[in-house]
């Protein structure tokens, strides 16, 4: 059964989206999960690009 049923609505930029959806998927996580822990401090395992 799923726990969560409330959602939250955001507004990106095409950009924003694409580079956070990348993210996510280095992470091996979907986007919302990746959103989710990030909001929440977590700093989710992955590959992360050079900055």
């Amino acid at each position: 059964m799923r726990k969560r049923s409330v959602g939250i609505n955001v507004r990106v930029s095409v950009t924003e989206k694409r580079k956070m959806t990348l993210m996510a998927k280095r992470c091996g996580l979907s986007l919302s999960e990746y959103l989710r822990q990030r909001a929440l401090g977590y700093e989710p395992g992955g590959i992360y690009p050079r900055r």
